[in-house]
């Protein structure tokens, strides 16, 4: 048997008849009757606990994690309506899985990541693969929560981490994380895949920088106070951003990004890492709010989307998984995309074709599953790092 896997779509409206029906489209498409464990994504259009309780009694309570999306990608097929939910099934005597969710967040990011590392503890052996991480994209501190989980987990390798922050199809008000039964927000839905499989995945981004190098002046976490000595808010309608800017602050967040030195050791994956301003412009004080921690003394730039690079950067990333890939035909992808690269940005058509070329290269007839994040997580090296405005794509091989 080795892996056995399907994907499956649906848009009606009804949040049990389309959990119902992805099922059914991922069981025959896979040709499996009883699956080993679910990835489920789906828009906030629904009532999130309807549409995961119809999943799970599609499939007779098989285990299930996931999370909330703005959009999911099922194949070829993109849809960031408010109504579209994506299952992947999989069965398999050579991969398994371990999975739960945490909550608090907001408040202890860090202690989130010990109790992650807890319940990875009971499971993690040295044939541990991948942690998928799904964490609600509205209050995640993605340094500390690392920090939680490696720095309490004892590993002879590497462990590489996936996934993508849970959104709410633009409105920033509150997105979900899916355990088996539980939906909650505030958490971090997660699951350890172990067992015998090649794992490949790459990293681009699709932002150029404008302008001058600054300097973080003041920081605090992952709040940026100051640049150059002044308010991140005074620099930014200085010298990038129009009053319009500043007061549609939702289209703004779609076209500007910040953009942090990327590390020596990150040299053949970019200059820079992209960070959206998540938290948006405080009006008082001039702050932003990042999803990682931000050091005082570090460089930084704003920056805008490009489609160019975001074209160039899917090819360098696909280029590096097909040189390194085995004679073994893929068993499923995973792919987790930026919204700023979704609908927003990319026409429909567009978004087609760009994903059409990654599937012809890895095979239209493989498993793909994904969905647009308020921020992905994927390696760069042994590093585990959290990027916007980016693609992460993983692959696995028997």
């Amino acid at each position: 048997m080795a892996i056995q896997s399907g994907v499956g779509i649906s848009h009606h409206r009804n949040p049990q008849v389309a959990g119902k029906e992805a099922v059914e489209k991922a069981l025959a498409s896979g040709m499996i009757e009883k699956a080993d464990f679910i990835f489920a994504f789906a828009t906030v259009g629904y009532n999130q606990e309807q549409v995961i309780a119809a999943i799970r009694k599609a499939t007779d309570n098989t285990p299930l994690t996931g999370c909330s999306a703005e959009g999911v990608i099922v194949g070829g097929e993109v849809d960031e309506s408010n109504f579209s939910v994506a299952v992947m099934v999989i069965k398999s005597d050579t991969i398994r899985f371990s999975h739960g969710i945490e909550v608090g967040l907001k408040e202890d990011p860090n202690g989130v990541g010990e109790k992650i590392a807890q319940g990875l503890s009971k499971h993690a052996a040295d044939d541990a693969l991948a942690l998928f991480l799904f964490p609600d994209g509205l209050t995640i501190n993605y340094d500390a929560l690392k920090s939680g989980i490696t720095e309490n987990i004892n590993l002879n390798t590497p462990l590489p981490f996936f996934g993508g922050a849970a959104g709410d199809n633009w409105k920033f008000e509150k997105t979900y994380q899916y355990c088996d039964d539980t939906v909650t927000s505030d958490g971090v839905a997660w699951s350890l895949m172990s067992g015998t499989a090649k794992i490949l995945s790459g990293v681009g981004h699709g932002c150029i920088p404008l302008g001058i190098e600054h300097k973080v002046t003041k920081a605090t976490g992952n709040t940026v106070y100051e640049i150059d000595g002044k308010p991140v808010l005074d620099i930014l309608k200085n010298d990038y951003l129009t009053t319009q800017d500043i007061n549609d602050w939702t289209k703004t967040f779609q076209t500007f990004t910040l953009g942090l030195r990327a590390p020596q050791k990150m040299a053949d994956y970019d200059q820079y890492i992209i960070r959206t301003m998540v938290g948006g412009i405080n009006m008082e004080n001039g702050a932003v709010t990042l999803a990682t921690e931000v050091k005082e003394g570090e460089s930084m730039w704003v920056a805008r989307r490009d489609f160019d690079k975001m074209a160039n950067d899917n090819r360098k990333t696909l280029k590096h998984i097909l040189n390194n890939r085995s004679e073994t035909p893929f068993s499923m992808v995973f792919q987790f995309e930026c919204i700023g690269r979704g609908k927003v940005f990319v026409p429909d058509k567009i978004k087609q074709e760009l994903i059409t070329i990654l599937r012809e290269e890895v095979g239209l007839e493989v498993p793909w599953i994904g969905f647009y994040t308020y921020g992905e997580i994927g390696p760069v090296g042994e590093d585990n790092h959290f990027h916007n405005e980016s693609m992460v794509l993983m692959t696995i091989q028997e």
